[in-house]
C-alpha cells in the first residue's frame, strides 16, 4: 500500500487542485493522511470536506499547537505513518496523472536488484510553473544549478538534491528515519538517511507542476540571472548562516546514527561538522580533502568565499 503524506497550514487557495490532481492519479491504491498545522483560513474545513466525501482513502487530522515549521510537520508525520511505500505532498502543487505510476515503477525496479530490505528513494524533476499554473522553467533541478551525478555522503551533506514533494521512498528506509534534535529541512534529512544506508534513483522527467505564487516556504530560485548572483554574493550573513547550518545538521546527523555508520561515515561527519572551529585558510583545506563542494558555479564561489 503507499501513504501520501500532506502538511498543510492556511492551503485554501490551492488546496483542491492539488487534492483533485491525487484523485486523478493513474493509480489509486493509496491513503492520503494530511495533518493540518492549526491553520486560521478554511484550510481545515475543506480537508474536513474531502474526509467525509472519501472515508477510506483521505485521513485528516490537526496538531494541537502550530509546529513553528512544516518540517517539523513533515518530520512527524514521516515517524507516524511507514507504508511498503510513501509519498511527501505539499499543500499548493498539482501532480501529474502518472506521478504515482511512475514512482512505484521506479521504486520497485530498484527493489527488484537490490532486495527490499534495502533503503531506496527516488525522485523527480518538477516544472516551475506560476499561480495560474503557466509554465515558467521545465526544470526545477536546472534552474537551481543542481547536478545529480554525485551520491556521495560529501556531496549530500553541503547541498540537499532531494525536492521531497516528488519523492517516494520505501517501507526500509521509512523504519530508519528518527527525528533530529536539528535539521535543515525534512527532505534534506531524508536525503542524508538514504545516501547513508540505501540507494537513490532519479528520473530527470517532471512528475508535477511546482507552483510559484509569493507565499513559497522555499521556492524556485534561478541561480544563473545577474539579479539573482548580485543578491546573493550582498548577503554575506545568509550565506555564512546556511554553511553553519549544515555543520550543526551533520553533527546532528552524526548524533542519531553513529551507532549504525561506517567508521569511514562516522569519520567524515565528524571531521565536517568541526570545520567552524577552525581559521579560514584551515576550513579551505579540509572541504577540499572532505570534497564537500556545492554543485554549480554561483554556490562554489559563495562557498569558498564565505566559508
Amino acid at each position: 500500500m503507499i501513504s501520501i503524506l500532506m502538511a498543510t497550514y492556511n492551503g485554501e487557495t490551492y488546496l483542491r487542485q492539488q487534492i483533485e490532481s491525487l484523485l486523478n492519479q493513474t493509480r489509486q491504491d493509496f491513503v492520503l493522511y494530511v495533518c493540518d498545522d492549526c491553520s486560521t483560513d478554511g484550510t481545515y474545513r475543506i480537508l474536513l470536506g474531502y474526509a467525509e466525501q472519501y472515508p477510506d482513502r483521505i485521513k485528516v487530522y490537526q496538531n494541537s499547537q502550530n509546529s513553528g515549521d512544516a518540517k517539523w510537520n513533515f518530520l512527524g508525520m514521516m515517524l507516524r505513518h511507514q507504508d511498503d511505500y510513501v509519498m511527501l505532498c505539499d499543500q499548493d502543487d498539482v501532480w501529474q496523472p502518472d506521478k504515482i505510476e511512475l514512482s512505484l515503477a521506479a521504486v520497485q525496479e530498484r527493489e527488484k536488484a537490490v532486495g527490499r530490505q534495502t533503503p531506496v528513494l527516488m525522485h523527480t524533476d518538477l516544472y516551475v510553473v506560476d499561480e495560474e499554473l503557466r509554465i515558467i522553467n521545465p526544470s526545477l533541478n536546472y534552474m537551481l544549478g543542481l547536478s545529480m551525478k554525485f551520491g556521495t555522503m560529501a556531496s549530500q551533506v553541503i547541498q540537499n538534491t532531494i525536492t521531497g514533494c516528488t519523492s517516494m521512498y520505501n517501507r526500509a528506509l521509512a523504519e530508519l528515519i528518527k527525528a533530529p534534535s536539528f535539521c535543515i529541512m525534512h527532505d534534506w534529512w531524508l536525503g542524508l538517511i538514504v545516501t547513508a544506508f540505501g540507494q537513490k534513483v532519479y528520473l530527470p522527467q517532471a512528475t508535477m507542476m511546482y507552483r510559484q505564487h509569493g507565499r513559497n516556504a522555499i521556492g524556485a530560485k534561478q541561480v544563473r540571472s545577474l539579479a539573482y548572483i548580485v543578491r546573493r554574493m550582498l548577503h554575506v550573513r545568509d550565506i555564512r548562516a546556511q554553511l553553519d547550518a549544515t555543520y550543526r545538521q551533520a553533527a546532528a546527523f552524526l548524533q542519531e546514527y553513529g551507532a549504525q555508520l561506517s567508521a569511514g561515515q562516522r569519520e567524515f561527519l565528524q571531521e565536517y561538522s568541526t570545520i567552524p572551529q577552525f581559521p579560514k585558510f584551515a576550513r579551505w583545506r579540509k572541504i577540499d580533502k572532505l570534497r564537500a563542494i556545492k554543485s554549480g558555479f554561483v554556490q562554489r564561489i559563495a562557498q569558498f568565499l564565505y566559508i
